[in-house]
């Protein structure tokens, strides 16, 4: 058995091109790896460290999560 017929269509992951996706998280390092996760499946990442950062980015973007 080949390793591609190991995997079903369910398997595929998520295309998120087009979403505009918010993270905010006090560890920089979180927000570094989840924003390169999500970019790398096509969506549009902010990334903010701080409630205040957040906040300045909700005033200026339009996100859908």
């Amino acid at each position: 058995m080949y390793i591609k017929d190991m995997h079903s269509k369910k398997d595929k992951l998520p295309d998120l091109s087009g979403l505009k996706i918010l993270i905010m998280d006090d560890d920089q390092a979180v927000v570094k790896s989840l924003s390169r996760c999500l970019k790398g499946l096509g969506a549009e990442v902010e990334g903010a460290s701080s409630v205040y950062e957040a906040k300045l980015l909700l005033k200026n973007h339009i996100f859908d999560c």
